[in-house]
């Protein structure tokens, strides 16, 4: 109880994702030790 977790939410399922288009996943959103630290705004 009480821990944190970080967590990244990317724009698309990089185990789908064919090996010529992983580059081009973004991250939408990540949270470290519970804060947003990056948003894109697009969830």
């Amino acid at each position: 109880m009480g821990k944190w977790a970080d967590l990244v939410v990317l724009d698309h399922d990089y185990f789908t994702v064919s090996d010529a288009d992983m580059h081009k996943i973004t991250c939408d959103l990540t949270i470290i030790a519970g804060n947003v630290v990056h948003d894109t705004g697009a969830l």
